[in-house]
């Protein structure tokens, strides 16, 4: 079985945070991970490694800017065979086979949306650009989108009328993706 985690970390850069994803990693047994917001610019070989547990790893990242943002997907070698990757505005697209019993062709996006509703269209855009026009049906999308799709799911804001300009252009962006 394949498990794929996805979460924001909110910055990489303490060692309890590192402890924290490479404890997750070895008892969820988890064969890929997608982690948003890592606030650094470049994560280093050593560093990947040592949150996995082994170096029969491998990884793409998306360096911070300004402290802000980052992306790194890393996956086990032994589950995950990746053909190509793309980075593009705030989100990488892997494509490669999952190993795990019948080999499957697969997408897996990595994204990471944060800033102004214009600064996310901009990504849902992209992200549906590549997905009509790529030969892989089977996708897996993760990440943080920072959008909700009804008022019940935005918790310690209060409502006001923006949000449901984005409400319905993030509920637009899933229909038009899936």
């Amino acid at each position: 079985m394949m498990k794929l985690v996805s979460m924001n970390i909110r910055g990489l850069g303490g060692r309890i945070k590192r402890k924290y994803i490479s404890d997750r990693i070895r008892k969820e047994q988890v064969s890929f991970i997608c982690l948003q917001e890592t606030k650094c610019e470049q994560i280093s070989k050593e560093r990947c490694y040592q949150m996995w547990g082994s170096n029969e790893i491998d990884w793409v990242e998306i360096g911070a800017v300004n402290n802000g943002g980052g992306i790194i997907t890393m996956w086990k070698k032994d589950c995950f065979e990746m053909k190509r990757y793309r980075n593009g505005n705030n989100l990488s697209i892997i494509e490669g086979v999952w190993k795990i019993g019948t080999p499957i062709e697969i997408t897996i996006v990595n994204v990471y949306c944060a800033g102004t509703l214009r600064e996310k269209r901009i990504i849902w855009d992209e992200l549906c650009e590549v997905k009509k026009s790529h030969p892989i049906k089977m996708w897996c999308v993760a990440g943080d989108f920072n959008s909700v799709r009804s008022v019940g799911e935005r918790r310690g804001q209060s409502f006001n009328v923006n949000y449901s300009s984005e409400i319905r252009s993030f509920n637009n962006f899933i229909e038009v993706l899936v």
